[in-house]
């Protein structure tokens, strides 16, 4: 008597992993989600610290004004020289970063900085503008870049 050996799975093994599989991706994949939001901000407030301590030095390199910007709509900054103090950028004046914010992530608006903008000096201090930059993603995480009285610039 020959013994026939199968090859393959049956269909109630395959239901079985398929189910599996579906109960383990509901749980994984609302943590991906999750955890791609909080990597988007961490960037985005890396991003915003890197920028403006470039302002700063900048200022200081150039012995002039530098100024950041925050667009209205909230959904990005610029930063560039303003030797003339005017908020604008003039044709002798070079523009350092313009910066878009990842998908999902604003500043909360209005800053504390006056009229959601600030300045560096040519000493690398704030002119005037020290404040608060909030930042926050679709799953309502916010993080904070505070800019204090003598230019020192720390996450919150």
């Amino acid at each position: 008597m020959k013994l026939h050996s199968h090859n393959g799975f049956t269909l109630i093994e395959l239901i079985i992993v398929i189910a599996i599989s579906a109960i383990i991706s509901s749980i994984a994949i609302p943590n991906y989600l999750n955890y791609r939001e909080r990597s988007r901000l961490r960037g985005a407030v890396s991003n915003l610290v890197a920028n403006i301590e470039l302002a700063r030095s900048r200022a200081i390199k150039e012995n002039g004004n530098v100024a950041v910007v925050f667009d209205s709509d909230g959904l990005g900054y610029r930063v560039f020289e303003d030797f003339n103090s005017n908020w604008t950028l003039d044709a002798d004046e070079r523009m350092l970063r313009s910066v878009d914010l990842p998908p999902n992530v604003i500043v909360e608006l209005p800053t504390t900085f006056a009229d959601n903008r600030m300045h560096f000096n040519s000493r690398g201090i704030p002119n005037g503008t020290f404040g608060t930059a909030t930042l926050r993603n679709s799953i309502n995480e916010e993080q904070s870049v505070v800019i204090n009285i003598a230019g020192r610039i720390r996450r919150q």
